[in-house]
């Protein structure tokens, strides 16, 4: 599961990013839900990735590094600069979905 919040969500919600950062535990409530991801844009051009897994099926930490960032097995993240969520998403998910096909 994918989730994302857009720098405009923020500013007109006034919701901050300290708010936040507690999203990412919606989608992994689910059952069905073995990945999740929460997209966050911080500030014009900066995507935040979260990325959760669970048991030991995923490593999202290989995800994380294939885009700069790190993290361990179940638990992972990193930064994408100059780029949107739309692209981040896409990129992700050409990732993400030979992970959850096998």
């Amino acid at each position: 599961a994918i989730i994302a919040a857009p720098r405009e969500v923020f500013l007109r919600t006034g919701t901050t990013q300290a708010d936040a950062e507690t999203f990412i535990n919606y989608p992994r409530s689910l059952n069905t839900v073995k990945i999740a991801v929460f997209l966050k844009e911080t500030e014009k051009g900066l995507v935040s990735v979260s990325l959760r897994s669970k048991g030991t099926e995923h490593d999202v930490a290989q995800v994380a590094a294939a885009f700069g960032g790190g993290g361990h097995r179940n638990a992972a993240g990193c930064k994408l600069r100059d780029t949107g969520i739309d692209e981040v998403r896409e990129k992700l998910l050409t990732e993400l979905l030979p992970m959850v096909t096998r």
